[in-house]
């Protein structure tokens, strides 16, 4: 999530729930395509017309339809360098 400010060894903190708002930076359960395993991502939600879907900060990737899980919201993130 280097667009929204996130780099490799950060520490992303997440607060445990489900109730999230539009727009919030959240962390989100995935089921794997490839295997059986669940996975988190961190992605913006957003949620419009009835619609819900994850969006990613990188313009590379799209937005990821349900299922998914909301997990959370991130509360703060650690750069790598300040992470315990």
């Amino acid at each position: 999530m280097t667009g929204a400010g996130i780099f490799p060894g950060d520490l992303v903190v997440v607060r445990v729930d489900e109730d999230v708002e539009d727009g919030e930076l959240v962390a989100a359960e995935l089921q794997s395509e490839i295997t059986d395993e669940c996975m988190l991502t961190v992605k913006r939600l957003y949620m419009r017309d009835g619609i819900v879907r994850l969006m990613p900060a990188n313009p590379d990737y799209g937005p990821i339809d349900p299922p998914f899980r909301v997990v959370g919201r991130v509360i703060i993130v650690l750069p790598a360098d300040r992470a315990p």
